[in-house]
This record gives structure tokens, sequence and C-alpha cells, in this order.
């Protein structure tokens, strides 16, 4: 099984959240991991927005599979298909390690080990 991903933040840029629209199809992304996107719809089973609106995980529309399940809370978004879980979290730069590991370690999500990369 191979997912097709695309990770970008957007900076709130309406002009960025459509060219990464077109990479996605160009690319043939299935899943699209959005941080500081422009907008979200208001109601749409392929889009899972974090409570604060920071961040989203999209399924395209050549994705061939659902969400199973799904949820969300302030700065993060999950999503679970074909038993594989995905997250799209949003934290400010300046925080922590161990502030980010405290908010990977929310009671939605399994225990993890988070490696940051830079």
């Amino acid at each position: 099984m191979n997912i097709n991903f695309l990770q970008i933040n957007l900076q709130r840029s309406t002009t960025a959240q459509r060219l990464a629209s077109q990479t996605s199809a160009e690319i043939g992304a299935q899943v699209l991991l959005f941080s500081e996107q422009n907008w979200s719809p208001a109601r749409d089973d392929r889009w899972v927005v974090s409570t604060n609106g920071t961040c989203a995980i999209v399924l395209t529309p050549v994705a061939d599979f659902v969400a199973e399940t799904s949820g969300s809370g302030r700065g993060f978004a999950w999503m679970q298909t074909r038993g594989v879980r995905f997250y799209s979290c949003y934290i400010l730069r300046n925080d922590s390690d161990e502030h980010f590991l405290t908010f990977l370690g929310c009671q939605l999500c399994p225990p993890i080990q988070a490696v940051p990369s830079f």
C-alpha cells in the first residue's frame, strides 16, 4: 500500500493554497498535510481541520480511500485509513522540545516517538 502525501505550510496565502492543490494534482498526491491554510470548507468529509484552524488533512480527488476515523484538537488533526494514522500538527517554532512532546502526547494520540526535523 502506497499513499502519496504533500506537506506544506501555506502561511495563510490564498495563492499558495491554490498552487498546492494544482501541485498535488500534478504529482498524484492523495493526502495533503496543511499548516496555516488560508481557508477550510465548513463541512467536507475529505477535510479534517484542527479546532483552532491552524492545520488540516485533506483527501484529494485521486485518493482511492476514505477516512475510517478522524479527530482534531487545538493545533492538530488526524486521520486513519487502511490501518495507518497520520497527523498534521502546528505549534510555534519557539516552543521547547518538551512542550512539543507533551503536545504530541495528547489523549487522542497513541504513544509515539518524535524526532524533530529541521
